[in-house]
């Protein structure tokens, strides 16, 4: 995947996936992420601070240890977070 470099848009949502691959911090023309339905529980700060061109991740229904408010301010630059949108929907309680 790391190889994938001009990738915009990567669906990896329902995977169970408990942690996101490091190598996705390489897809630095990545716009959209979309990790939703998942069982992921952080997101590492890798991807918010070398993906300079994303815009969107979704991490609706996953297992974060901490609000989407905190992720990525692990980043040594907290204003490298500020250039995201980080979207979260709360799953629905069906």
């Amino acid at each position: 995947i790391a190889q994938l470099t001009q990738l915009r848009e990567l669906d990896l949502e329902g995977n169970r996936l408990r942690n996101v691959p490091a190598a996705l911090a390489n897809l630095l023309q990545l716009q959209e992420l979309k990790l939703a339905n998942n069982e992921l529980s952080d997101l590492p700060a890798a991807i918010i601070e070398r993906i300079r061109s994303l815009k969107e991740i979704t991490l609706q229904a996953n297992h974060l240890r901490r609000s989407v408010e905190t992720l990525g301010t692990d980043a040594p630059d907290d204003s490298v977070r500020k250039r995201h949108v980080i979207q979260l929907v709360p799953a629905s309680d069906e």
